[in-house]
């Protein structure tokens, strides 16, 4: 009796393959007996041998599912066919065409099949097949699809893929800080008991950061524990590629003999690995004689290179094997062989140069001038170095064109995207509008880092984020550009704990039904079932009772919720973002707030300071409301003069950006005039009031403090005022207003 194929069925199969392969492949009888999909059955013990290292075994199981005759194979499976060859020849020395073959392959199957976890996977494997050619933008914007798609089909497993391949992308750019950001976001996601894979993917990426940041010591800490787990769980590709890792951080300390021993490791596991040779071999061996170079056993090293040589010859890989003689030929100039190197630096010359691959021909040279060099043909030295530098420029030539290139196209792109934009703003002037206010002004840095923070939080769809800041300083801006620029198409669904009834928050978070309680005289959805898929904003967040804290966790960890008189459970999916003015540790240690709830509410958390603390954006805030408002009077923008700025800066805004804009917004309305000067602003604002001894000496304080900063600052740019006012975050104007509060001379 046929099985019907079930995607969700395959993925929790395919999900227990990969993270328990032993297991999974010593249980393939009991899956028979319970009627699972044999096709599906077949892949998915390939995969697990994948992840064991066990190729001839999946291959066999790879062959016996293309062997299968009668009836049509759901183009699915067919799909993750390709997919698995695509991988396992991704593994392989000289099988590039191969693997380019099953990928386009794969990806026409994929197009049949409308699944959008392997429309996700596709794109995943794109993106990291060419990670450190293509420019990084591009890169991004498809690791971005490949996530939306990820939490669309709700495989967990593919949305941790797309995660770590973020870190893989900027690690190959060699951009450490910002993969550091992205293992923030996610380490607490990948749980070992439940990811082992990933997790000790995770682990090798954290380890490859701290080596490219130069901490060696603490790379070796993530690759010791990732090599632990991989030979306990298993993993044969996994543990050859953290040996080698770790080796690599030991030669980095200078340890070269431990370094020597872990790549023999890595080489005794590739051994196991019959019939198959992996590029991980040849990295293993050219570390390995680079260590051994290192520690003066030339002979060893320069026969473990030639080794090297022979095999890559025998493939006919050439632009490999023309690496290799350049780095043989390097090592036996040392021992004096020079003919033998002449020959070698010869013949990748001659290929570098019918390629133009310029890069190595500069590599070329370079070794050749070394070889005259340790002859002492001093003249013959300096020609190669002026051919290298010929090559140089010729490298440098092209790369430039490339990147012009590159740019050109995307100025294309912007071109057109602008004309369709522009087509389309007549249709959308309120909604432009509306998006204008959505923004955040302000130069201060924490500002900046507010923002920063949201749009880096923004990438990942259901990521929860906590925004602390009194009232008025823009916390629902900042829920709304996060909901915004993480390009949802749902809604944002706000709700303010403060306002609601205690004993209605739990049917307004989660619904309820009709008859649950009296007046429920109809069914009701909840904000979380309005949210789903989009972003649920929780306002004063610290104002909800407990009870209902306890169930609003339960709704977090089980992405489901029950309304009010309903023992239905029903899933949802949706970002929360969360505000409150005031500091949940401290309602935690007044037992007001839950723990547990915090932490999961607090993936990422954004401070807004108060407008008091960041002063210097106050002229550029009021400006900016006041040409809104000027636009939404229908009234000229007034002249400011600096007597205005100079009394606003003397109120303490406890009402904040909010109270900012309200004192614009009554100017305009109450009265409005052509120049705006320090009395326009009589009966708005409140006059500082008189401060105690003790509130004038830290009023004293501040202003010494933030006069010498400014006089400091001057002086390091010999008074040039724009370069100071860029530097210390303030408008040039006002600069010039603090030069004259606190009388600062050159």
């Amino acid at each position: 009796m046929s099985v019907a194929f079930d995607e969700a069925l395959f993925y929790k199969q395919e999900t227990r393959a990969i993270n328990d392969p032993m297991g999974f492949v010593n249980s393939n009888a009991l899956h028979k007996k319970r009627g699972t999909n044999p096709q599906s059955l077949m892949l998915n013990t390939a995969s697990a041998y994948l992840c064991k290292g066990s190729f001839a075994e999946a291959v066999e199981y790879l062959e016996a599912f293309a062997a299968i005759r009668g009836g049509e194979i759901n183009p699915f499976l067919i799909c993750k066919y390709h997919l698995l060859w695509y991988k396992l020849f991704s593994n392989l020395e000289n099988a590039q065409e191969q693997s380019a073959e099953h990928l386009q392959k794969a990806l026409r199957y994929q197009k049949k099949s409308g699944s959008a976890a392997l429309d996700s996977e596709a794109l995943l494997y794109q993106c990291l097949k060419e990670v450190s050619e293509r420019e990084i933008t591009q890169s991004e914007e498809i690791l971005s699809k490949a996530m939306k798609l990820a939490l669309k089909s709700d495989v967990q497993e593919l949305v941790l893929d797309v995660y770590l391949g973020y870190i893989q992308l900027y690690l190959s750019h060699n951009l450490p800080d910002q993969a550091s950001k992205e293992i923030a976001l996610i380490s607490d996601m990948i749980v070992l008991e439940e990811h082992p894979l990933k997790y000790i993917q995770l682990q090798n990426l954290m380890g490859v950061m701290y080596n490219i940041q130069q901490r060696f010591s603490d790379a070796e800490g993530y690759f010791i524990k990732a090599s632990e787990i991989a030979e306990l769980k298993g993993y044969a590709i996994q543990s050859i590629q953290v040996y080698m890792n770790l080796g690599i951080a030991k030669c980095n300390q200078g340890d070269f003999s431990s370094g020597i021993k872990l790549y023999d490791k890595s080489l005794e596991l590739l051994n196991g690995i019959k019939g198959y040779h992996l590029t991980l071999a040849q990295k293993v061996f050219s570390n390995k004689a680079r260590a051994l170079a290192l520690v003066g056993n030339l002979d060893e090293a320069i026969a473990l290179m030639q080794d090297l040589l022979n095999a890559a010859e025998a493939t006919g890989e050439n632009r490999n094997t023309n690496i290799l003689r350049i780095n043989l030929a390097d090592n036996i100039i040392e021992r004096g062989e020079y003919e033998y190197a002449k020959q070698l630096i010869e013949q990748a010359t001659a290929y570098f140069q019918e390629k133009k691959i310029y890069d190595l021909l500069q590599n070329c040279h370079l070794c050749k001038a070394r070889l005259y060099e340790a002859q002492a043909d001093y003249q013959q030295a300096f020609s190669c170095m002026e051919d290298l530098y010929a090559s140089s420029r010729e490298f440098f030539r092209e790369s430039f064109q490339k990147q012009n290139r590159k740019y050109s196209q995307r100025i294309d792109e912007l071109h057109n995207e602008y004309f369709l934009l522009k087509n389309q703003c007549h249709n959308t002037a309120n909604s432009s509008i509306k998006n204008q206010r959505n923004i955040l002004i302000g130069e201060h840095p924490l500002i900046q880092k507010a923002l920063s923070t949201a749009h880096q939080a923004a990438k990942y769809p259901f990521v929860n984020v906590h925004i602390y800041g009194e009232s008025g300083t823009g916390k629902e801006i900042i829920a709304r550009i996060i909901h915004e620029a993480g390009n949802s198409d749902k809604s944002l669904v706000a709700i303010n704990a403060s306002a609601i009834s205690p004993n209605l928050i739990e049917s307004e978070l989660f619904g309820h039904i009709k008859g649950a309680f009296t007046g429920a005289v109809s069914d009701h959805k909840g904000k979380f079932l309005l949210a789903n898929q989009g972003t649920l904003f929780l306002d004063e967040i610290s104002d909800m009772p407990l009870d209902c804290q306890s169930k609003l966790l339960r709704a977090l960890e089980n992405h489901s919720i029950s309304p009010v008189g309903s023992e239905k459970e029903i899933s949802v999916h949706c970002r929360v973002v969360s505000a409150s003015n005031r500091k949940l540790s401290e309602l935690i240690r007044a037992n007001k707030f839950r723990l547990d709830l915090y932490h999961r509410l607090n993936k990422v958390e954004i401070f807004l300071p108060p407008l008091r603390e960041r002063i210097s954006d106050l002229e550029m805030l009021s400006r900016h409301f006041i040409a809104r408002f000027a636009r939404e009077f229908g009234h000229p923008e007034p002249v400011i003069e600096d007597a205005f700025f100079t009394r606003l800066e003397k109120h303490s805004f406890p009402g904040n950006v909010r109270e900012l804009m309200n004192i614009i917004e009554r100017i305009f309305i109450l009265k409005p005039k052509p120049i705006w000067a320090a009395d326009q602003l009589d009966g708005l604002i409140e006059e500082t009031a008189i401060s105690t001894p003790t509130e004038l000496s830290i009023a004293q304080n501040l202003n010494e403090k933030e006069a010498q900063l400014i006089l400091d600052t001057l002086k390091k740019v010999n008074w040039r005022q724009k370069e100071a006012a860029r530097l210390l975050g303030m408008t040039e104007s006002t600069l010039c207003r603090r030069i004259k509060k606190f009388g600062l001379e050159k």
